[in-house]
């Protein structure tokens, strides 16, 4: 089932990419997104980046507590294969009322629309250059980066990732499954 969504627990949309996993009808019926390719990411200047399947368009939006307020901003218009999804995904963003991020370890954001039809997403760790700020061992140490931009992860698409270690960069793989990363990287010295 899908976690339940607590409204207005985080202060802000994380500005990562998010993947819509399903779209929920005012009616109940439920369009789990398989294959089809719908992201958003929301970004500090109030401005959304969205793929829309084939297309790929822009968002402004507002937050008020657990109110999320979503004007579409432009598009590309190309007749995509499901249209009826496609259509379904903006009228869920063009009527966004409220949103939350589930408090199990799913972090799903869940937008709901004026007319009661919604849809979650999944954080995903790509489209961001993540900083390490600091490490806590198992016996308490606490080790703090100096300067957190030398010290950075790039996860891409196709699974690699990119790391800067202060002065040395390295490439490699990361394994994702559930909460848990595993990363083999190759640096330099």
């Amino acid at each position: 089932g899908t976690p339940e969504a607590t409204p207005g627990m985080a202060a802000a949309i994380a500005p990562i990419i998010w993947q819509v996993e399903s779209l929920t009808a005012a009616d109940g019926t439920v369009t789990e997104m398989g294959d089809k390719v719908y992201t958003l990411k929301f970004r500090a200047d109030g401005s959304i980046g969205i793929r829309a399947d084939c297309n790929v368009g822009t968002a402004s939006y507002t937050l008020d507590g657990d109110m999320i307020t979503i004007t579409q901003g432009i598009s590309t218009l190309v007749a995509c294969e499901d249209m009826a999804t496609s259509d379904a995904f903006w009228a869920v963003l063009t009527m966004a009322s409220q949103w939350g991020i589930a408090t199990d370890a799913s972090d799903q954001l869940t937008i709901t629309a004026s007319d009661g039809s919604s849809l979650t997403a999944n954080p995903t760790v790509t489209g961001v250059v993540w900083q390490w700020k600091e490490f806590q061992s198992m016996d308490d140490t606490v080790v703090v980066a100096s300067d957190p931009a030398h010290f950075t992860l790039q996860f891409n698409d196709d699974g690699s990732v990119q790391a800067q270690v202060d002065c040395n960069t390295g490439r490699g793989d990361a394994t994702i499954e559930g909460s848990n990363i595993t990363l083999v990287i190759a640096t330099t010295r």
